[in-house]
């Protein structure tokens, strides 16, 4: 995209958080491992996993149960997943995570970000 002086016009991505503002630097990939998430946390709850999801927790539950979705572990009654075992399962089911580089830094699936049209008039 130009402007009239076909000068590059800023692109801003938006992630699918509402009060999350539009920012000019892409969402990035989630490492797989560990190692290089660095400030990430290294783990998922299971309402996080049933976010990424778009499906009920009671669904995630469930696959929990049967052996099925992404690889768990319960400490406390509670599920969690570990980053690198959550990451590895999404890939093979062809879904791409991606974390917001504005301020919420939450991670979604990467198609669920957008970018802006009007990006000039959301910076001002």
């Amino acid at each position: 995209m130009t402007d009239p002086y076909d000068r590059p016009m800023p692109v801003l991505w938006s992630c699918p958080n509402p009060g999350c503002p539009p920012t000019e630097k892409a969402p990035i990939g989630v490492p797989e491992s560990d190692d290089e998430a660095g400030a990430e946390p290294d783990r998922f709850t299971a309402d996080e996993v049933a976010a990424l999801l778009n499906v009920p927790l009671d669904t995630i539950d469930q696959w929990h149960q049967e052996g099925t979705g992404p690889p768990g572990y319960q400490t406390h009654k509670e599920s969690h997943y570990r980053r690198s075992d959550v990451v590895r399962w999404f890939v093979e089911q062809g879904v791409l995570l991606a974390i917001c580089q504005s301020k919420c830094g939450g991670t979604y699936r990467l198609n669920a970000f957008t970018t802006v049209e009007d990006a000039e008039d959301q910076l001002l």
